[in-house]
């Protein structure tokens, strides 16, 4: 284990997070929050230097609902530098990314800490809106207010 991997993991410990390290070296964990509970997966890729964090949808996104789901995911990216909504349109997975890269800087458990609750923390903001989207409950407009009213004036970046 690296010395970046051990500070990953005493940064998420020390936040209150439970990562299990994974055989490949990836964490696992999971984060529980008013919209239910959800898997995270850390890791640091040895060959770019960068930590990526990914916040997981509980549910597969079915085929139907995907053209609309990556349309509000698409519409949530603009303008976001924290964070990037992703939707495998092969399998139906959506999560959030969050990710640092670290060759310039010398990372700390803060950094690591931020990282993982950014993602976490607008997965939880948006995980209502998208549930309701991919259950055909709402549309567009709808599911943007929905993320709009959760968020109040501070926005995603907030």
């Amino acid at each position: 284990m690296t010395p970046q991997e051990q500070l990953l993991i005493s940064a998420l410990e020390a936040t209150g997070w439970h990562p299990d390290r994974q055989e490949d070296g990836t964490l696992l964990m999971g984060y529980e929050c008013d919209a239910g509970l959800f898997a995270c997966v850390a890791g640091i890729e040895p060959a770019t230097g960068s930590l990526s964090f990914y916040a997981c949808v509980p549910e597969r996104c079915p085929p139907e609902s995907r053209p609309l789901v990556g349309e509000l995911l698409h519409r949530l990216n603009y303008g976001v530098q924290t964070v990037c909504f992703e939707l495998d349109y092969d399998d139906g997975e959506v999560r959030v990314r969050s990710g640092v890269d670290l060759h310039s800087i010398e990372p700390t458990t803060g950094l690591f800490a931020e990282t993982a609750e950014t993602a976490a923390q607008a997965l939880e903001v948006v995980l209502p809106a998208l549930r309701a989207l991919m259950a055909g409950q709402v549309g567009i407009p709808e599911a943007l207010e929905m993320v709009d009213r959760a968020l109040g004036a501070d926005g995603l970046e907030g």
